[in-house]
């Protein structure tokens, strides 16, 4: 509990998000084509691993799946173990881009319109600035493990998966040893290799209960503009 504690307040700092205990997105990895490729690819046109992983305010790997490319983050999510086993105390919430569908404890940003209310574009920043932890975190791995800026090479595809998990043990073990490892260099922190979504995909709803969640905490982040 003290664990959940220390990450909630660590994610509050950044920008005043409440109850938050993590940050998830996806990730491609560029891997060499395989003989057997049907299903690796990804939106973007090349093979590839989609990492969806969910970070803690020290950008830190908490938990991750891995996929073939084809799989979009929200697929990812509601089809793999990690996605349907993930659970945070009561009344907290994971932080994530449009690309998931807003569930009670998984909150995603309103949609942006034209029309867009300032409580509403208020709470999309705040979201925005909690949510860039995730973001930073990839940037700062793939800057770490240079063997990412390019496909990766190994016989099979569960040689490359051992390959990908060492990295993200040794990337928490670096963190640990040196919390000043977080800190990003010029523009080398940022992730800029997500997967294509259609509009379709995005702004998607669970429920009303997931909007009403949604909109109590819009409300909280508004009593302090």
């Amino acid at each position: 509990m003290d664990d959940w504690a220390a990450i909630s307040a660590g994610f509050e700092r950044v920008a005043g998000f409440p109850n938050v205990f993590g940050a998830i997105d996806g990730c491609l990895v560029m891997v060499k084509r395989f003989r057997q490729h049907e299903g690796w690819y990804c939106r973007k046109g090349f093979p590839a691993f989609n990492l969806m992983a969910l970070v803690d305010d020290k950008k830190r790997f908490m938990a991750y799946a891995l996929r073939p490319g084809s799989q979009n983050d929200r697929m990812l999510f509601r089809h793999s173990v990690f996605g349907k086993a993930l659970c945070v105390p009561t009344g907290g919430f994971i932080v994530a881009d449009a690309g998931y569908t807003l569930l009670p404890h998984v909150l995603t940003p309103y949609p942006i319109v034209s029309n867009m209310g300032e409580a509403e574009s208020h709470y999309n920043l705040i979201h925005s600035r909690t949510r860039i932890i995730v973001e930073q975190c990839f940037g700062l791995w793939k800057n770490k493990f240079r063997l990412f800026k390019k496909p990766l090479e190994f016989q099979s595809p569960q040689q490359m998966a051992l390959v990908i998990e060492a990295t993200l043990v040794l990337h928490n073990w670096i963190i640990d040893l040196d919390p000043a490892a977080t800190q990003p260099d010029g523009r080398e922190w940022m992730h800029l290799n997500g997967d294509i979504l259609l509009p379709c995909e995005r702004y998607t709803i669970d429920s009303v209960l997931a909007q009403v969640t949604r909109d109590n905490v819009k409300n909280y982040l508004n009593e302090f503009v």
